[in-house]
């Protein structure tokens, strides 16, 4: 910052400002201004990076990082024992932990409970681990659990076998000339590419990370990029932060964060950033005094990467620098349209960022750096004198090109209407191909993340198709418009040609809008997208978080003194389910099915649904059983003589394995009644079975051998009248 200070007075006043603060004092600056008023000018422009400064210097009051120092590594964390340590900061301690209940190997960040004497750093603390638990994507270090035991804050996540980015980037500065190779291109795109998503689903999510840098970005052996230390995040609800409250890492901080301001495109900014120093192997902007860095973000642009090495990709280059761009409103407005452009560029397809202009950057130029603009005006106008002169010259051969351009005019439109045909089919291949794309298991990764590849490239091209229909309908000799908010129902077109070229371009641009729909109940994109994630993490979700609960599972089934009715059956554990426990009528074994909704909870053994919980499955025990309802038929014959009201109907036969003969009825015998109802012919015998059915009595009052006999049987299941 160029201040002078040749107002004494000045000079003075920044002198009292810091040695204020650092006395522990809160003057602020509109009080400065109030008070000098003919140097407000200066104040509001040099105090806020006085204020930055002062707040990021260490404080003489005991940090964090000094009780840390101090503090001997614990053995155990209440389930959790610790192995070694991996890592530290200012906000707590990383160890490589073993969560002995399951099993299983976590990272636990840890901050002692002396800490607390800072509830600044507390509140941090909790802030990262709850931002980071309610978040579950791919490129998000999930939690396990969040906790106090001891002396002791904790939460625990998945431990990732790999290294931050920073190393990364330290090996590549050890190795020159490792980098610039169209393979490292690749990588590094790639690498952004999944911070970015990342960066997306937090941002959707209304959660700003606000501390993106290499080291806060880890790298498995697989090349998955886990997105880690939500310690910095702001959410939605808790505002704008504070004036002063400036944190991070100062050298990927956004230029609008000196002014209290950060949204998602600070996040953006920060990974453009990253990338860049990732290609070029050196920090943007780089200097050992706080002042003259803050200075460097605020005032100038790092050199494009291409100045740097030449063999730096134009579209990578350009979707770097629009990432970084020092106004807001010039940068990508969500991460979401950075992924699809680093997408397009490793598919080499355009992209659509737009490098800026001459007279873009001239004029970014002059609005820093006011006073050499003016200084340059003159040989503007000179320039511009050139261009007009130069304009003269490309006139005398328009008309000797304009023949060529009409003919590639013609071959484009050729294209164009091949290109639609093309697109029209593809979107109905999509649409078949996602009704066969199941389950959402890890063997089908490679063909989810295919489709959406193929569906995001039709997306891709929405805008032409929407263009291309817009001037279609301009050519439309008449058109229809519905009562509700006058919307056109349709078009009429004298050339046929033209009337099948809008039906199919509207159908094609209707079909591409449901195709990106955000709703996976609506967009076929949406669901697959689901699915996927779904795919990724089913294995770790189902299977490797719950072995404890799937070992008791097997074990139980297969005891057949604790469950009989599967007599000693042997299972495995089954991807996508999760143990529940047995119903404790039935003693049956229930599952919870993963990707239909959430685990329900279990309450003095009974199951507690609601409208989020998933489909439940019971293993039924093996065995054979009747599916489906048919008529009672008694197996009962009567001999042909029509009874009088003084004799009954005489059984002349019975089947055997009938219902008659469960009830042990014999030829000869004579039905008096059934159920209390006299029977004086098989009509009526008809009429009272049909009313009758599974779990039902039946009584049978008849004469054998002229004594009376009762009779009666419960209507066995699988009888429905």
């Amino acid at each position: 910052m160029d201040h002078n200070f040749e107002d004494e007075s000045l000079w003075l006043l920044v002198n009292e400002f810091v040695e204020r603060k650092q006395r522990g004092e809160w003057p602020t600056i509109e009080e400065y201004c109030n008070s000098h008023p003919h140097l407000a000018t200066q104040i509001k422009d040099l105090f806020p990076t006085l204020e930055l400064v002062e707040t990021m210097q260490p404080s003489s009051q005991a940090s964090p990082g000094g009780i840390l120092d101090h503090f001997p590594p614990p053995e155990s964390i209440g389930d959790y024992r610790v192995i070694r340590e991996i890592g530290r900061g200012g906000m707590g301690v990383v160890y490589e932990a073993e969560q002995e209940s399951l099993k299983r190997r976590v990272a636990l960040k840890v901050l002692p409970r002396n800490a607390r004497d800072s509830d600044v750093v507390q509140a941090r603390f909790l802030r990262e681990a709850r931002a980071a638990a309610q978040m579950h994507h791919t490129n998000i270090v999930p939690v396990f659990e969040v906790g106090e035991a001891k002396n002791y804050f904790f939460y625990a996540m998945q431990l990732i076998d790999g290294k931050s980015l920073d190393l990364v980037l330290d090996e590549l500065n050890h190795n020159r000339g490792k980098g610039g190779t169209d393979e490292f291109m690749q990588l590094a795109a790639a690498t952004s590419l999944q911070v970015a998503e990342a960066l997306d689903y937090a941002h959707g999510r209304g959660i700003i990370h606000r501390d993106i840098k290499p080291a806060n970005l880890l790298i498995d052996a697989q090349g998955v990029v886990w997105v880690t230390d939500f310690g910095l995040a702001k959410t939605e609800e808790e505002g704008m932060t504070r004036t002063g409250d400036f944190l991070g890492t100062l050298r990927y901080m956004a230029p609008e964060r000196f002014k209290g301001k950060c949204d998602e495109r600070a996040d953006i900014y920060a990974l453009g950033l990253t990338l860049y120093e990732l290609l070029v192997q050196r920090p943007a902007f780089d200097s050992p005094d706080r002042l003259q860095l803050i200075d460097l973000i605020n005032r100038t642009d790092p050199p494009p990467p291409s100045s740097l090495d030449r063999r730096i990709p134009r579209d990578l280059e350009t979707i770097v620098l629009k990432s970084i761009d020092k106004d807001p409103d010039s940068r990508y407005p969500t991460a979401r349209e950075m992924a699809d452009d680093l997408r397009r560029y490793l598919d080499e397809e355009p992209i659509k960022a737009r490098r800026h202009s001459v007279v873009e950057l001239l004029y970014r130029w002059s609005k820093r750096n006011k006073g050499m603009a003016a200084a340059f005006s003159a040989i503007g106008i000179l320039l511009t004198a050139v261009a007009i002169g130069s304009s003269l010259a490309a006139a005398k051969f328009h008309a000797q090109n304009e023949l060529i351009r009409r003919n590639a005019t013609l071959a484009a439109m050729r294209l164009e209407e091949i290109s639609r045909l093309s697109d029209s089919q593809r979107v109905e291949d999509l649409n078949n191909e996602a009704e066969q794309m199941w389950p959402a298991t890890p063997e089908n990764v490679e063909a989810f993340e295919q489709w959406i590849e193929d569906a995001e490239g039709l997306i891709s091209r929405l805008h032409g198709h929407e263009t291309d229909l817009a001037a279609l309908r301009k050519r439309a000799s008449s058109y229809s418009t519905q009562n509700a908010g006058s919307k056109i129902s349709s078009w009429q077109f004298d050339d046929p040609a033209l009337h099948w070229q809008h039906k199919t371009l509207s159908r094609l641009v209707n079909d591409i809008h449901a195709l990106e729909s955000d709703d996976p109940q609506v967009s076929v994109l949406a669901s697959i997208r689901k699915r996927l994630q779904f795919a990724r993490t089913v294995q770790q979700r189902t299977i490797d978080d719950y072995l404890l609960e799937w070992d008791h599972a097997c074990k139980s089934i297969a005891d057949s003194e604790e469950c009989p009715q599967y007599k000693g059956l042997t299972i495995k554990p089954q991807l996508g389910l999760v143990p529940l426990g047995r119903d404790p009528d039935s003693g049956l074994w229930e599952f919870a099915h993963l990707e239909t909704g959430a685990i329900p909870i279990r309450r003095e053994g009974k199951l507690f649904l609601n409208d989020d919980t998933g489909l439940v499955f019971v293993l039924i025990p093996g065995g054979t059983f009747l599916m489906g309802a048919a008529p009672l038929e008694l197996g009962i014959h009567f001999s042909a003589n029509a009874p009088t009201e003084e004799e009954y109907l005489v059984i002349s036969d019975v089947e055997p394995h009938s219902f008659a003969s469960e009830l042990t009825l014999l030829p000869g015998d004579q039905v008096i009644s059934i159920n209390g109802r006299r029977i004086l012919a098989e009509l009526d015998l008809e009429n009272l079975v049909s009313d009758l059915g599974s779990g039902d009595m039946m009584r049978f009052e008849v004469l054998r051998d002229s004594i009376a006999q009762h009779l009666e049987a419960e209507i066995p299941a699988n009888v429905d009248p």
